[in-house]
């Protein structure tokens, strides 16, 4: 890959929401993984060491041109910057909503509330589902076929592991979860309810 003005320009405008989510990422780190009243808890394979392990392979695709598309309509690279954007906005807006109820790993804690509204209130797993319009977004900018497979095949099946043991310790946590899973879909919003 050969480093041009187009390739900086295009990096320019993908930064603002890359930045911003790893920002996010770190103060929930520094705020929340070291919270003591944890009532229930379970370790994930898929947690944020993994989810960077795969964007790491993810940039390893985009940087050596693994399955490029070379004649890509640019309007398609401006709607994955846009892409980029809502994505990280639903991402920012989950995580403030979230607040003290964010964990690297699956945990319930002592004074754990189960948040419907805001995002939350489209669909149960906002932060994934932020994710991967991201991806998706970020393999429309690059013209990457091989990120759109990525995440297509390995890192939707991943997050919906992880959704599903999420599910299961705030199905046993809380009786309201049934009714709010009922109502609210898991990665698409339920437009017929």
């Amino acid at each position: 890959m050969k480093i041009t003005t187009e390739l900086l320009c295009w990096a320019a405008l993908i930064s603002f929401p890359v930045i911003a989510l790893l920002l996010a990422i770190a103060v929930d780190f520094m705020l929340f993984e070291q919270r003591s009243d944890t009532q229930k808890q379970k370790k994930s394979l898929v947690a944020t060491g993994s989810m960077f392990l795969f964007y790491g392979v993810y940039l390893l695709m985009i940087r050596f041109d693994v399955l490029k598309i070379e004649s890509i309509p640019v309007y398609v690279r401006y709607f994955g910057i846009f892409m980029l954007y809502v994505g990280c906005a639903i991402n920012l807006i989950g995580r403030f909503t979230l607040q003290g109820n964010w964990a690297n790993h699956i945990k319930i804690y002592n004074d754990h509330v189960l948040i419907t509204d805001s995002v939350f209130g489209w669909v149960r797993h906002p932060l994934y589902v932020s994710l991967f319009i991201m991806l998706f977004g970020g393999a429309l900018v690059y013209a990457n076929l091989a990120c759109f497979l990525l995440t297509a095949f390995v890192f939707i099946p991943m997050m919906y592991y992880r959704a599903k043991q999420e599910e299961t310790l705030l199905s046993q946590a809380f009786e309201n979860y049934a009714a709010y899973k009922q109502k609210t879909g898991m990665f698409f919003p339920k437009f017929w309810r």
